[in-house]
């Protein structure tokens, strides 16, 4: 069923780094015990994140990105990422405790992103060319690889790929030394699953 889909680069990259991992959570279903009532998911919080991104740069796609527009949206960061957490949560409940900690902790990292692209931006001539895209791709032997990439422009006319996370990713995650299977080891899984996103926008 999921060859059928499509393997996407982050089961892949999740089987690089355990297969027993992949086998209980893609083939089984089992998913790990869902975040006590008064915590915030680390999983529920990424994807808002994601949504108010998506939401910042929709706007922007096909267009050259002027610093001031990316910058516009920063005074709204929090409210829209509330907006986006109360589809799974109250006001209330996202108003106290560890949940306003979180929000104010992410809203400030939204914030600091959007001022540093901004000032990227305004030395880079920087043009969306798609957010959240449908990629598909099959290799030579059939297999099916599809994912959907955070974000896909051109920066003064070189294609970027960008998989966006909200944890931290040290360069060297990164790297790779070459395309042998010994050197995507499961601490490269970042660099496999950009590799993927890549292979995929160039067939697409």
């Amino acid at each position: 069923a999921i060859a059928a889909s499509g393997f996407s680069p982050s089961a892949l990259g999740t089987w690089l780094r355990c297969p027993l991992d992949f086998y209980f959570s893609r083939i089984l279903g089992i998913r790990p015990p869902e975040e006590p009532e008064d915590l915030l998911g680390s999983d529920v919080l990424g994807s808002a994140v994601h949504e108010v991104l998506e939401e910042v740069y929709r706007p922007h796609i096909g267009k050259v990105i002027e610093a001031d527009a990316l910058r516009a949206p920063i005074a709204q960061i929090r409210e829209r990422l509330t907006q986006q957490l109360r589809k799974e949560h109250s006001a209330e409940v996202l108003s106290k405790g560890h949940f306003r900690l979180r929000i104010d902790m992410a809203a400030q990292g939204i914030k600091a992103y959007l001022e540093a692209e901004a000032e990227r931006c305004k030395k880079q001539e920087t043009i969306p060319r798609s957010i959240e895209e449908d990629l598909v791709g099959s290799l030579n032997d059939g297999t099916r690889i599809r994912g959907f990439c955070d974000r896909i422009e051109l920066r003064d006319g070189v294609l970027q790929i960008l998989d966006l996370k909200t944890g931290g990713v040290r360069p060297e995650d990164l790297a790779l030394k070459s395309l042998s299977r010994e050197a995507i080891a499961p601490d490269r899984r970042y660099a496999l699953q950009l590799l993927i996103y890549a292979w995929l926008a160039m067939r697409n």
